[in-house]
């Protein structure tokens, strides 16, 4: 079966479109996250300042995202491997998840702590993340619609 150019396009969009919004998620688990006192931190340093002010109690139930946070940076690496070898929908998947966990994140220490460019930008990278796979379900739909058609 042949692909139209509108399908060839938009679905090189949406390959394009998920690069740079596993990019944007990337870069911004280094952008600030949260300010304390005259410092503004990144993500990885929140679970460091969490670990200093002893609270156990607290951050054993908070370990195992500690755990999951640390691995987020080598699971979009995995995603984009994947799109480069043309697993797409794992691919899709891994980075979704992986955005989805710092957008969540973001807008919980949002609403805590106030707007920082790591928030913001974990945000846009889901959403970015969200459109691309939009457009690898119009793709699919697309695909579906002119099968029918050669079908008949």
């Amino acid at each position: 079966m042949q692909r139209n150019t509108s399908e060839v396009q938009l679905y090189r969009a949406g390959i394009g479109l998920l690069v740079v919004s596993a990019f944007l998620t990337l870069v911004s688990l280094w952008l600030g996250w949260f300010q304390s006192g005259e410092r503004i931190r990144n993500s990885f340093e929140m679970f460091k300042t969490l670990q200093s002010f002893d609270f156990i109690e607290f951050f054993a139930k908070f370990t195992p995202m500690r755990y999951v946070w640390f691995m987020l940076p080598v699971s979009i690496g995995l995603g984009l491997l994947l799109i480069a070898i043309k697993w797409i929908k794992t691919g899709f998947s891994i980075l979704f998840i992986s955005s989805l966990i710092p957008a969540v994140t973001g807008v919980v220490l949002w609403r805590l702590l106030g707007l920082q460019s790591g928030h913001l930008l974990s945000i846009v990278g889901v959403v970015a993340v969200t459109l691309s796979g939009f457009t690898f379900f119009t793709c699919w739909l697309m695909r579906k619609k002119s099968a029918a058609v050669d079908i008949s």
